[in-house]
């Protein structure tokens, strides 16, 4: 039968020319064209079984079904599966030289040598955790909306509205401390934990017009005259000469 009385059947046909093995249908229309360099489908293709293709070009790849477009590698292990959602899901780890895109959801481990993003928004309430190489955590982001860094804090300059240190505001602190100053013998400055102290020290002598305990004080407000008094609390409440001494 001639190509000519397969068109008037309106039946598809083969047509076989020095370009290479063409297909066409009904119409006559070109469906496939087979050359030495390769083969052109221009409509769907379905394969029931397994197509095996060193490389394919094209620019788009649709699921059959809600099952998605599932990449695997050569022992059958999923390496990524399109969702009904329009999400992409890479159950393994994920290295890349570079990310652009509005969410990056990676259920194994990401790779990437540099992250270029706005927003870093965490999965659960476990918040986003930087970690270094050793798996040590140096931030955690809190479902309260804090940042918590366990570790050390090194910076060059921190401006914040408030700053608390063991739950204490560092700016009440602040103002509770006692300004800086000196003293001289015989007293004594002391620092601990708790603050400082202020006191005699007990190997200095000490040197005053008048030295009291209670009622008795020893005085010497007159040249040459050392005065030994007692207060008078019976009634004029005024310190008396016990004794004086030239």
């Amino acid at each position: 039968m001639d190509v000519w009385a397969c068109i008037c059947r309106r039946s598809p046909f083969i047509d076989v020319g020095a370009a290479g093995l063409t297909l066409r249908d009904t119409a006559g229309a070109i469906t496939t064209e087979f050359s030495g360099t390769g083969a052109v489908f221009h409509t769907d293709v379905e394969v029931q079984g397994t197509a095996t293709c060193p490389t394919v070009h094209t620019t788009l790849l649709r699921a059959l079904d809600n099952q998605g477009v599932v990449l695997t590698n050569s022992t059958g292990t999923i390496c990524m599966q399109t969702q009904e959602s329009g999400d992409c899901k890479i159950p393994q780890d994920l290295s890349v030289g570079n990310v652009a895109a509005s969410s990056v959801n990676v259920s194994g481990i990401a790779t990437c040598p540099t992250v270029h993003t706005t927003l870093l928004r965490a999965l659960d309430n476990q918040g986003v955790v930087i970690t270094n190489a050793t798996g040590t955590i140096c931030m955690q982001t809190q479902e309260t909306g804090d940042c918590l860094i366990p570790q050390d804090l090194s910076v060059s300059n921190v401006v914040a509205s408030s700053v608390s240190i063991n739950g204490s505001d560092v700016v009440a602190l602040l103002d509770q401390r006692e300004p800086a100053f000196t003293v001289t013998a015989p007293l004594l400055k002391t620092t601990t934990a708790g603050g400082y102290s202020l006191g005699i020290n007990p190997s200095s002598a000490v040197t005053a017009a008048a030295f009291a305990v209670g009622g008795f004080r020893i005085l010497e407000d007159t040249a040459d005259l050392l005065k030994f008094q007692i207060l008078d609390t019976g009634g004029t409440n005024r310190w008396q000469n016990a004794a004086v001494m030239a």
